[in-house]
């Protein structure tokens, strides 16, 4: 057991690998350190499905501890959380996901960075921290966090600096990342301070210029020996899990940096993925010089005639093909014959005729021409209203009486 584990009080959050754990844990949920979502915390700490569910934080804690939690949630009562066993805990968090009553934001939000590193293994949270993609940011704050809480000192830091899968040890590893002017400056500053030892080397730098200036790998590799040498490496299960995924809700990150001995992770759009440098190529074994074959018998081999050369055959295409004719062109069109157009007519008027005076036919609207004695015609028409009856046939007027006509 660890020299930061006590068993029932957990983790002693004044050691300085718990104290690291915390720092980065806290870095973690602030938006510039963020290197994992709320979901792949749910699903590290409490994976599930609708069989069966895998907790890996509340069985660690005490039932005074873990019951206020889950009544916050308000999936179970304040009372009853503080009773339940571990399994009854794992089936009520895993019904109230299934159910919606809580999320991967409220399971993170529940679990705050001193409950997680106190009561949780650090080997298990330093497994879920270093696998998959790894911010320049966060790396320096690890880097930066374990050399203040003296964790390592300048003489180690040196002596496991490795880049370039292991061809650059130590200085060199500095000096690669060192421009010309640089590198003038920081042996001028050796060379007044008089120190140049480990710390000297450092010192005349400027902690800041280095973590730079280093190169990933170089500060991964220095990272995964600290954590082997502090027991948060549990052996080869934390390393043997697949690689945890950016999902959607993830933030872009400036680099990717897999764990060492694992398959790399897929990078997201954009992002151009960092191979382990730290891992070094398998050397390819060479195999032994083939022996000269030596002839089945003394006879000499028959040496066969070449082969004639093939005729080519004529192809009856034409390479090229014939320009097609240009169609012959339009006649042109005939002249306009003029026409003449007659004047418009007036047409004749449609009224008809008047009737021709008819002798003897007396007209019933002038009563001064009646002849008396002879008949008298009756109307009760209105003088005002021109007549409309129809004229009589020829056949059907009266004849003209005899006697005297009208000049």
């Amino acid at each position: 057991m660890p020299v930061w584990n006590h068993p029932l009080r957990g983790n002693d959050l004044e050691h300085p690998v718990a104290k690291l754990c915390l720092l980065l844990e806290e870095d973690r949920r602030t938006p510039s350190g963020r290197i994992r979502s709320s979901k792949q915390f749910r699903e590290h700490y409490f994976s599930f499905d609708d069989r069966a569910a895998d907790d890996r934080i509340f069985r660690f804690m005490p039932a005074d501890v873990r019951g206020p939690i889950i009544a916050a949630w308000g999936i179970r009562g304040p009372r009853s959380a503080s009773k339940d066993s571990d399994d009854r805990v794992r089936t009520v968090v895993q019904d109230a996901f299934l159910a919606g009553d809580i999320d991967d934001f409220l399971f993170e939000e529940g679990l705050t960075p001193p409950l997680v590193v106190r009561w949780g293994e650090l080997s298990d949270w330093w497994s879920f921290w270093r696998r998959g993609p790894i911010t320049r940011h966060a790396m320096r704050k690890a880097l930066e966090s374990g050399f203040g809480l003296g964790l390592f000192d300048a003489a180690w830091f040196i002596d496991n600096l490795r880049s370039k899968g292991g061809t650059l040890e130590g200085t060199d590893v500095i000096a690669e990342g060192l421009s010309k002017a640089e590198l003038a400056t920081w042996i001028r500053a050796v060379y007044r301070s008089g120190d140049s030892s480990a710390s000297g080397l450092i010192g005349a730098l400027g902690w800041d210029s280095l973590a730079s200036k280093l190169p990933d790998d170089a500060i991964l590799h220095v990272l995964d020996t600290l954590a082997e040498r502090h027991g948060l490496v549990d052996g080869p299960h934390s390393r043997s899990e697949p690689p945890i995924l950016l999902s959607a809700d993830e933030i872009e990150v400036e680099r990717l940096t897999p764990v060492p001995g694992e398959e790399e992770a897929t990078p997201p759009s954009g992002i151009p993925a960092l191979k382990a440098a730290s891992i070094a190529p398998l050397p390819t074994p060479s195999a032994p010089p083939l022996a000269a074959p030596r002839p089945i018998s003394d006879r000499p081999l028959p040496v066969s005639e070449p082969p004639p050369p093939a005729r080519a055959r004529a192809s009856t295409l034409p390479a090229i093909p014939p320009p097609m004719p240009l169609p012959p062109p339009m006649p042109p069109p005939p002249p306009a014959i003029p026409m003449a157009v007659e004047p418009y007519a007036t047409p004749p008027s449609s009224l008809p005729a008047p009737p021709p005076h008819l002798p003897g036919l007396m007209d019933d609207d002038d009563p001064e021409e009646e002849v008396p004695g002879r008949y008298s015609v009756v109307s009760n028409r209105n003088p005002g209203r021109p007549s409309q009856r129809p004229e009589a046939p020829p056949s059907l007027r009266p004849s003209a009486p005899p006697g005297p006509q009208k000049a």
